[in-house]
């Protein structure tokens, strides 16, 4: 039976990140992965730097004796998945518009812990960090690692809020998501949260190193529905969340023209989503929680809405 649609208005008035991750995952069904045996298999594959929550029994000893840090020895054909959350937190994704009930980032970080959760239950791995590489949580595990996880999130937010307006030009132009992907495990699920907005010539290059990595990956491109319309009327001043000024436009003489670069962006952000051959999600920021999740945890490829 299908389950009623949890959208942001649903959870006006409801502060808890876990009360909210709660509500949306309770009665999901993922349809996804879920296998019951926990471990490694016979035939060593790699080695890969230890997270918090990995199972100690496979260090290498000799490895982070000789280098100075821990490694864990990886397996083929390793049941346990693992899932990396990667959440844009640059200045565009604080965007509230007026009638919108969140910002992009909070939305982000909404469905970051309901993935959390639905991986949590899988018996799954996830790790959670952002675009600019400076905060990282390492391996989530269990329920103690996901209540971590949550404050992580938590975290992010307050610290979004408090700097909107500091982000580099660096970071617009996917520098902070390229330092991350280098402590990004071989084949595994990578989620990015974002907007999608800066450089798409840099953004290519990130995710054609991770299809070198053979690594699913999953964009989910969040953008508030006033970017989507431009409904603003007369005379608007617009701030650039990247702290690049601000400036006065005449909203009718522009509209025509940005609709049309929204719609060419949008089209070659699909090209280059599907022609490495992840998978691409759209949603709005009133867009059902439920519904979104389902499209994410969904398999195959996808370059539309």
């Amino acid at each position: 039976m299908e389950q009623r649609r949890i959208t942001p208005e649903t959870l006006t008035g409801i502060e808890s990140l876990k009360l909210r991750t709660k509500i949306i995952v309770e009665g999901l069904l993922s349809g996804s992965h879920r296998g019951q045996d926990r471990g490694f298999s016979v035939d060593f594959a790699e080695h890969r730097d230890y997270s918090p929550g990995d199972d100690v029994r496979f260090l290498d000893w000799k490895l982070s004796g000789r280098r100075d840090r821990f490694y864990i020895r990886q397996f083929e054909d390793e049941n346990q998945l693992t899932v990396t959350l990667l959440i844009d937190n640059s200045g565009s994704m604080t965007y509230c518009s007026q009638n919108s009930q969140m910002s992009k980032l909070e939305y982000a970080t909404t469905l970051a812990a309901s993935l959390m959760w639905v991986t949590c239950e899988q018996r799954d791995l996830s790790r959670l960090m952002t675009f600019d590489g400076e905060q990282h949580l390492g391996s989530i595990f269990g329920r103690a690692g996901l209540q971590r996880g949550f404050d992580e999130l938590e975290n992010i937010l307050e610290s979004a809020t408090q700097n909107s307006d500091q982000k580099s030009e660096d970071d617009e132009h996917w520098g902070g998501l390229g330092k991350a992907v280098e402590r990004i495990p071989r084949k595994s699920i990578v989620v990015l949260l974002t907007d999608a907005f800066g450089d798409l010539d840099s953004l290519n290059r990130i995710l054609a190193r991770l299809r070198q990595m053979r690594c699913d990956v999953r964009l989910v491109q969040i953008i508030d529905p006033a970017e989507a319309t431009f409904p603003f009327e007369g005379s608007v001043l617009f701030r650039d969340l990247e702290g690049q000024g601000e400036q006065v436009a005449i909203v009718d003489a522009i509209r025509s023209g940005y609709l049309a670069e929204f719609e060419q962006f949008q089209h070659q952000l699909g090209r280059i989503v599907g022609s490495m051959g992840g998978t691409r999600v759209v949603v709005e920021t009133d867009s059902a929680f439920n519904h979104c999740l389902r499209r994410i945890l969904e398999r195959g490829n996808s370059s539309g809405r």
